[in-house]
Parts: structure tokens; C-alpha cells; sequence
């Protein structure tokens, strides 16, 4: 389990299996195994999470950055009556942080693929729920069948 705050000097771990994080705002991918940058939601925060994981492919799900038909952001809105207002503006900004990071994620040899059809996040591929289990499925068998691949690979350490 990962938390990650904005200042982890603060927060003990309140059991063996919590790992304290720190929270930063930059927009940009962390390369420090003890900070996410956060790139204004924690959506973006636990992707950067994958990758200090060094996962390879990431399928993000959820990912629309929009309002939903009913005209909330959440799945569950009545959990975030407490949570900071959320606005287009605030969600297209949001989005575009994603442009900024595509040719970092190039670089580390990160595919990082859209599942939310409808997304606002306009620099990252966009398939289809189902297209992207498939490809996640082929992904992880070719992984399996002896492929080389460089480092740990987090998907292959859970499912192990």
C-alpha cells in the first residue's frame, strides 16, 4: 500500500505494509523512488508510481477528465462532497499535463494507453476497454514466452 502526502516527514507509517511518499506538484515524472509527482490529481501520481515500479505498459482506466453525462466527475460523487471543487478549466489543464511527459515516457520505453474512449487527454493512444485487455493479455503472454524485458516488471511480480 502507498500513500503519498505532501510531506511524508510528518505522517508515520501506521502499519508494516505502508509505504510513505512524498507528494509533489511538478509536472513531470519523478525518478526519485520515494516522491510521486502528482501533475494536479492522483490519477497521475500513481501512474508516475508505475513507473518507478518500471512497468512498461500501463492501461489507464477512468482517465476521461471530463464531466460525466450526469454532470459529475466521479464515479461515486456523493464520496467527494468534502473534495476541492472540480471545474472544466482545472480538468483541461490536467489533461494537458500528459503532453508534457510523452517524450519522457518514450525515452524510458513506457507505452501508457488511454481506456477511456471519451477522455480529454489528447497525447496519449485511446483504445477501447476491451482492445486494451487484449492488448495487456498479448502483452503479459509474450513476457511469459521468454521475451527479453529490461528491469522488474510490476504486472509480472503480481500476477507471480
Amino acid at each position: 500500500v502507498y500513500w503519498a502526502v505532501s510531506d511524508k516527514r510528518s505522517i508515520p507509517s501506521p502499519v508494516s505494509n505502508v509505504t510513505i511518499l512524498n507528494r509533489l506538484d511538478p509536472v513531470d515524472l519523478s525518478s526519485d523512488p520515494e516522491s510521486v509527482n502528482a501533475g494536479g490529481t492522483s490519477g497521475f501520481a500513481g501512474m508516475n508510481l508505475a513507473i518507478l515500479k518500471r512497468s512498461r505498459l500501463i492501461i489507464l482506466l477512468g482517465f476521461d477528465y471530463c464531466a460525466s453525462k450526469k454532470g459529475g466527475w466521479h464515479f461515486c460523487e456523493e464520496q467527494y462532497v468534502k473534495k476541492r471543487a472540480q471545474n472544466i478549466p482545472s480538468w483541461m489543464v490536467w489533461a494537458g499535463y500528459y503532453d508534457r511527459i510523452v517524450p519522457k515516457l518514450a525515452s524510458l520505453g513506457v507505452t501508457v494507453i488511454n481506456a477511456s474512449e471519451r477522455s480529454t487527454i489528447k497525447s496519449l493512444p485511446k483504445r477501447s476497454i476491451d482492445e486494451s485487455i487484449i492488448l495487456g493479455m498479448d502483452w503479459l503472454r509474450q513476457k511469459r514466452a521468454g521475451c527479453v524485458c529490461s528491469g522488474t516488471e510490476l504486472v509480472d511480480a503480481e500476477l507471480q
